[in-house]
């Protein structure tokens, strides 16, 4: 019975500890590649009108027009330039299905190397949902650099495809799961996606201070302005009085003074918001640099075992304005 009760507290000792390493390896493991060009669906190259359809849900719930992924159907195309030589790049395919299906399929994208002509050629395996994410991510090299012509498009049926003996763990011995996958794709009718947009990330640009994000996608503008609006009627409520207003942070939250006027209501002017925004960007760390994000220079503006000042900002700006 004591070797039962000694256990929950040897857990709960040690949760600080794991909760701190989980973090750091989805840190690295799982950070979002330097955006580089977005391309919305109804830019893509010579797409037929009936291609297209009016997708409420796209563009964080604001609406856009989406490319209609057909199996077998026409490709979307795309042309990036100016990419770096001897680079690797990667396509997100924002997608999902308009049918309320969760599944799997395949996606083929070509990739034409505009300076030499060189095509290549390559078919992955792509997990869907009801609701828009990355449901493919590609890779290609960028041997020459310049200009790419991107070709998207979705295979009838898995029937003819096999798989790549270079993603078996020993090359020479059939991988059982991925042929198990495989087999089971092949009896999987292939649904249509639509497509919002496709995103261009660079794998080496991790020095070029690029944001990761264009648009907010997580919270729509109704809900924005409720935020804002319940926060801006507490700070009305203690208007005068020597009562202050607290703003709830991630990392514990600060008093609002109430009786000296306040920024808030008409926000940061943008010279403001470009100097802090430079600040920011002064303390953060190179994400190749040696130094661990647990040091105390950095772990204030990162965050480790709580939230930073990086979360902290957003959240303020999230419900000031």
């Amino acid at each position: 019975m004591k070797r039962r009760f000694l256990f929950l507290p040897i857990v709960l000792g040690l949760l600080p500890r794991l909760v701190c390493a989980w973090w750091d390896t989805h840190n690295v493991a799982n950070r979002p590649f330097h955006l580089v060009r977005e391309v919305e669906a109804e830019a893509g190259t010579g797409i037929p009108a009936d291609q297209l359809a009016d997708d409420p849900e796209g563009n964080g719930g604001r609406g856009s027009r989406a490319f209609i992924l057909q199996p077998g159907g026409p490709a979307l195309t795309a042309t990036f330039d100016q990419l770096r030589p001897r680079g690797m790049y990667v396509v997100f395919v924002l997608a999902r299905n308009p049918d309320q299906a969760i599944g799997s399929s395949l996606i083929t994208m070509s990739v034409t190397e505009q300076a030499t002509g060189a095509t290549s050629t390559w078919t992955l395996p792509i997990a869907y949902s009801i609701h828009y994410h990355a449901s493919g991510r590609l890779y290609f090299p960028t041997p020459a650099g310049g200009a790419y012509t991107v070709r998207l498009s979705m295979p009838a049926d898995a029937s003819t495809y096999r798989v790549d003996t270079a993603a078996y763990f020993k090359p020479d011995v059939e991988d059982r799961l991925i042929s198990a996958f495989l087999a089971k794709l092949r009896e999987t009718p292939f649904r249509t996606l639509w497509v919002d947009r496709l995103e261009l990330r660079d794998l080496f640009a991790d020095m070029d201070r690029k944001a990761v994000k264009s648009r907010r996608m997580l919270t729509t503008d109704a809900e924005l302005a409720a935020l804002r609006q319940d926060f801006a009627e507490s700070v009305a409520a203690a208007a005068g009085t020597r009562r202050p207003v607290r703003l709830d942070l991630p990392d514990g939250g600060v008093a609002l003074d109430t009786t000296v006027t306040p920024w808030w209501p008409e926000g940061r002017t943008p010279e403001d918001r470009a100097a802090r925004n430079a600040q920011l960007w002064d303390l953060v760390p190179d994400f190749n640099s040696l130094s661990s994000v647990g040091h105390p220079r950095f772990q204030a503006v990162l965050g480790h075992d709580r939230a930073g000042g990086i979360l902290s900002a957003a959240t303020a700006f999230e419900k000031t304005g």
